[in-house]
C-alpha cells in the first residue's frame, strides 16, 4: 500500500475511526507505524458497522485528492473481488 498524505482534518476523522474501530473488534491501531495504518484503513473500508461506514465516508472527504482516487480505486477493487 502507499503512503498516504493526510489533511488536518482527515487525522482528526482517522483518529475517529481508530476509535470506532478499536471499540468494535478489540484490535489496537498505531496511525504512526505504515501496517497498523493500512489495515485500519482496510478493517474501516471492509466494515458494515454503520458509524464506522459514515466515519469512512468523512475520512475520505477530508482527505486530499490524491489519497481521495487511491482510496476510492481500493474500494472499487474491493466492490469487483
Amino acid at each position: 500500500m502507499k503512503k498516504f498524505h493526510f489533511k488536518q482534518a482527515g487525522v482528526f476523522h482517522l483518529q475517529k475511526l481508530k476509535y470506532l474501530l478499536s471499540e468494535l473488534t478489540g484490535v489496537r491501531y498505531h496511525l504512526n507505524e505504515p501496517e497498523s495504518l493500512n489495515s485500519l484503513i482496510m478493517d474501516a473500508m471492509n466494515c458494515t458497522d454503520e458509524r464506522v461506514v459514515e466515519e469512512f465516508s468523512v475520512f475520505h472527504a477530508n482527505c486530499w485528492p490524491c489519497t481521495q482516487d487511491y482510496l476510492s480505486s481500493l474500494m472499487s477493487l474491493k466492490k469487483i473481488a
